[in-house]
């Protein structure tokens, strides 16, 4: 069993109550949790970038997934929002088989929203 996170890199204020709310019923069945997790390669910097700034840039232009967290027979890549709309939908699609590349996990990797709504038009194609 995890504790409760007292910080929330990059998850905007609306989101984090319900990240909490989502954590604290799942407290018993997590085992481990990490936060704005990057993921893929990144974007090359321009040629003409001085090179003490190279792997920042690199670094800042991969992906970050919002949460990911460890069960017992999966890891979950958990993308948190207020309100799940079509970009929700694209990260879940992407962020799995990138973190899978970046990181050769020995265990499933499923997608996970977790949300206060999902927009009408969205939820009609998730649901078939």
């Amino acid at each position: 069993m995890i504790s409760l996170p007292t910080r929330f890199p990059h998850i905007l204020s609306p989101d984090v109550p319900v990240l909490i709310r989502w954590l604290s019923k799942h407290m018993t069945e997590i085992l481990w949790i990490d936060m704005d997790v990057r993921v893929g390669e990144g974007r090359p910097a321009p040629p003409e970038t001085p090179p003490n700034l190279r792997q920042m840039a690199l670094d800042l232009s991969k992906r970050r997934i919002d949460v990911v967290a460890g069960f017992s027979n999966y890891i979950a890549i958990v993308e948190v929002t207020g309100i799940a709309g079509f970009t929700a939908i694209g990260q879940l699609l992407v962020y799995p088989p990138l973190y899978r590349q970046t990181f050769s996990p020995g265990l499933d990797v499923i997608p996970l929203l977790v949300c206060a709504e999902i927009q009408p038009d969205v939820r009609s194609v998730i649901a078939d």
